[in-house]
């Protein structure tokens, strides 16, 4: 065997192998000597089919398998051993010299290549990139407090129905006159005042006393199915169903009172902190609202570094040959007009791949291996049967066994929501390398132009995403199976 590279263009080759009958005599021997042993024919005993008589009928077949076999390992060998940084898989040139298996012995082959481009990014020779800090106002700071009296509130007897109430209540359907219906629901029961969605009918409750009573119809006052139902303790259909009046007697009436703001209050929302002003509990809710935005703020950064480094770094490719390829790998799938046109996109698709794989060179931490996802996985499920809470007992070995089990079929079954995983992992990975490479230029930014923000990029994701109608796998690892 004899492999010669012929640069044909800046990042393509043509590779030239030349197989002479010594490499593969002996495989095609052994194949011939197999095919003899299983073959059974008229006249003959099993196995003892003459060796011509082989030959003539499976000899060319066997040949042509086993010098295609030959090529295609020594090809795979080749480009890993020379550690040819490829793009896509090489793909037969017949066009060269036509093989007759029929009659030849030696043969030769030929397979176009074309060459990932080499880039080395230099992170920091870019432009800074914006990093939005979150500007909690005082607005934002109330709501929370707000949410967290609600969250610590206490119940107490009320006399008079207000807004926010929850009253005890006894429920009578009523027919047609205003009686109380024979076999109609009757129950007692929990009512939201704010549930009660129509005004009118809150209205009709609001001021209403112990003993008191009011009429109305249920799925009218929530315009809401599910509601109705929870309310009237019936499934969602019958809700539907609800036409006539019912009789709510209010038995009692309890009002949240909201804790107040002070030490007791500061102890219950924040148990690990020292606070003990509300100036103090003010900043901590301001550092924790900005927190709970870093997420975004850090996915709108990579969103922009990437960009940048996009619209910023010249990457050339082997276009004609790729156009090839996109057609070789997508046979009947779609016509060189359909590739022509889609092309752009696919190019825009590459040339990221390309900028993430240098990245991921300056720092493989940033790849997501299946042993990651199925960590990932197997955390969440953790955190599902076994919360983190004081008392909670460790993994045991037959747990951690049954949560391996859980993941590996969850990576089975779920592969859209694996792939959405493995794209969150592999963008805050990223995000955080990148926010330590490149230079930021910090900018405080209010909630609501953050907000703005978000829906620029959601905007810009959706119409100027990468995505293309034709398939392609960048990873491929060489290994084929084509006909020579």
């Amino acid at each position: 065997m004899n492999i010669t590279e012929e640069k044909t263009g800046e990042l393509t080759a043509t590779l030239k192998f030349e197989v002479v009958e010594a490499d593969y005599t002996e495989k095609y021997q052994q194949e011939l000597k197999s095919h003899r042993r299983q073959a059974s024919m008229p006249g003959f005993r099993a196995g003892k089919v003459p060796m011509g008589i082989i030959q003539k009928k499976y000899g060319t077949a066997i040949l042509l398998d086993e010098v295609n076999k030959f090529v295609s390992d020594e090809l795979n060998k080749h480009i890993k051993e020379k550690e040819l940084n490829i793009m896509g898989y090489p793909l037969p040139n017949a066009g060269k010299e036509p093989q007759d298996f029929m009659k030849q012995k030696d043969f030769t082959f030929y397979f176009d290549i074309g060459f990932a481009p080499k880039i080395d990014l230099d992170l920091q020779s870019y432009e800074p990139v914006d990093y939005f800090k979150i500007k909690v106002d005082d607005s934002k700071i109330d709501e929370q407090i707000k949410v967290i009296q609600d969250r610590n509130s206490k119940t107490e007897g009320h006399d008079i129905v207000g807004k926010g109430d929850m009253l005890s209540v006894k429920i009578d359907e009523l027919d047609d006159e205003g009686n109380v219906k024979e076999g109609g629901i009757n129950k007692e029961t929990m009512v939201l005042v704010d549930f009660l969605k129509n005004e009118e009918i809150q209205e009709k409750v609001l001021g209403l006393k112990v003993g008191d009573a009011a009429i109305f119809n249920p799925l009218v006052a929530t315009g809401n199915e599910a509601e109705t139902a929870t309310m009237l303790g019936i499934d969602k259909e019958q809700a539907k169903g609800i036409t006539n009046d019912f009789r709510f007697d209010i038995v009692k009436i309890e009002t949240n009172i909201p804790a107040e703001v002070g030490e007791e209050l500061f102890k219950l929302a924040y148990p690990n902190e020292e606070i003990k002003t509300e100036e103090e509990f003010r900043d901590k809710i301001a550092e924790e609202i900005a927190k709970s935005f870093d997420v975004e703020s850090q996915r709108l950064f990579s969103r922009f570094a990437m960009d940048k480094l996009f619209d910023a770094t010249e990457i050339n490719l082997p276009d004609e040959f790729l156009k090839k390829w996109l057609f070789e790998s997508n046979q009947g799938k779609v016509s060189v007009e359909d590739i022509e046109k889609n092309y752009d996109g696919y190019r825009k698709a590459m040339k990221m791949e390309l900028i993430e794989n240098d990245l991921i060179k300056k720092e493989p931490t940033i790849r997501v291996t299946d042993d990651d996802l199925k960590v990932e996985i197997k955390n969440y499920f953790k955190g599902y049967f076994m919360p983190n809470q004081p008392g909670t007992p460790e993994v045991d070995d037959a747990m951690n066994e049954q949560l391996d089990q859980i993941a590996d079929d969850y990576l089975k079954k779920n592969k859209e929501e694996t792939q959405r995983i493995h794209d969150e992992l592999f963008s805050r990975r990223l995000s955080g390398f990148l926010k330590n490479e490149i230079k930021l230029n910090e900018k405080e930014i209010s909630f609501e132009d953050f907000g703005k923000e978000i829906e620029k990029l959601t905007a810009h994701l959706h119409n100027h995403d990468h995505d293309h109608d034709i398939d392609h796998d960048h990873e491929h690892d060489h290994e084929h199976d084509e006909e020579k």
